[in-house]
């Protein structure tokens, strides 16, 4: 007999973030190459040097690992949170220099 592991609504969610946000940065995936591109703009603007992007990435990620964890609800357009996170984690780092 098959045992089953039920997952809780938030390691249902936080799976399909993770899936999602996976989808997002496959190479052959346009949408990736465009929301790569778009952070490297945004590092422009805000005159970051040596922008480490999967930093960048896997801090925005955490970010949402969290937000899951502390509302119990999904994120509805990953790619739009993920590019939110992300200028907001820049812009942060910019006020600390």
């Amino acid at each position: 007999m098959c045992e089953c592991r039920r997952f809780t609504k938030k390691q249902f969610l936080k799976s399909r973030f993770l899936n999602d946000v996976s989808d997002i940065l496959t190479p052959s995936n346009p949408r990736g190459k465009s929301f790569l591109n778009y952070l490297q703009r945004v590092s422009t603007q805000l005159e970051i040097q040596d922008l480490d992007l999967c930093q960048l990435i896997s801090e925005a990620v955490s970010l949402g690992l969290v937000h899951i964890d502390h509302t119990s609800q999904g994120i509805n357009d990953i790619q739009i949170w993920l590019r939110q996170a992300c200028v907001y984690i820049m812009i942060g780092s910019k006020a600390k220099d």
